[in-house]
């Protein structure tokens, strides 16, 4: 399987109040199907350390409402955003997906940020 998952933060200013621990960013991930299978994106699992020793966990179904299905050779775009307490953090993430339609098996994939 070969997969490639591309993360492009953007910190919001004008959204963002760093005096009250208010720090605002959107991102958009990219998810590329190099391989000679489908996949389908199941779930997620995001890690974040906001640098103060808080860590908080997401997780759940999809991305954004979706568990797009990947054809070989296509790529999946999708836009969301978050608001941190800290300005410096570290986020980790791990998505499940499933190599095909018909007998599901389940990878999971890593990404840092």
């Amino acid at each position: 399987m070969n997969i490639k998952v591309i993360v492009t933060p953007s910190y919001l200013e004008e959204q963002s109040d760093p005096a009250n621990g208010r720090f605002v960013f959107a991102y958009t991930i990219q998810i590329h199907n190099a391989g000679d299978r489908s996949v389908q994106l199941l779930t997620r699992y995001w890690q974040v350390d906001h640098g103060n020793g808080r860590i908080e966990e997401i997780y759940g179904e999809g991305v954004v409402g979706e568990q797009p299905i990947l054809q070989p050779g296509t790529m999946y775009r999708y836009q969301s955003g978050v608001i941190l307490k800290a300005q410096l953090v570290a986020c980790r993430g791990i998505t499940a997906s499933s190599m095909n339609r018909v007998m599901p098996s389940r990878y999971r994939f890593r990404i840092s940020t």
